[in-house]
């Protein structure tokens, strides 16, 4: 049987090796809403395609939040 690991968007990002500002380059945003996304806020459903593409991963099965 094969298990999906769940991680935070933080680790995520960081598993990509990209930071804060990299993401938010991919995905339109300023630094400060990721720094708010990784703390707790939800991403508003028109990012959540754009972080997939960028962490690729899919959110649902992938992104738990804090």
């Amino acid at each position: 049987m094969r298990y999906r690991v769940k991680y935070t968007l933080k680790q995520w990002r960081r598993l990509r090796g990209l930071s804060q500002q990299a993401l938010a380059d991919a995905v339109g945003v300023n630094y400060t809403t990721i720094w708010r996304w990784e703390t707790g806020d939800m991403p508003n459903a028109k990012f959540i395609p754009l972080i997939e593409k960028a962490l690729d991963i899919k959110w649902s099965d992938d992104v738990l939040m804090p």
